[in-house]
């Protein structure tokens, strides 16, 4: 949920998701669960997805999702840091 001087706005993502942080004028959303937002827009469990933060302030509810990072069958996101804005995957 996000308070906005409107109220507050319920965002459109899954139970298990975690706001990651903010990076080139891009939120970074962590999925812990699949999520379909749209027929044509699917992701899977353990991918990073983003936003564009000027699209999400206007509208947070229609704002689209893009693909960061999708881990493959060996795959899965193990640390993000923060401070470099970059992120490591582990391949077992």
């Amino acid at each position: 949920m996000v308070f906005r001087p409107d109220g507050p706005v319920k965002l459109n993502l899954p139970k298990k998701a975690e706001i990651v942080t903010l990076a080139c004028g891009r939120l970074l959303v962590k999925l812990d669960e699949d999520w379909a937002p749209s027929e044509d827009n699917r992701f899977t469990a353990g991918s990073m997805i983003s936003y564009d933060l000027d699209e999400w302030k206007q509208d947070p509810l229609r704002a689209k999702a893009s693909l960061v990072f999708q881990p493959g069958p060996r795959q899965a996101l193990s640390e993000f840091n923060r401070h470099k804005e970059v992120f490591n995957s582990d391949d077992p």
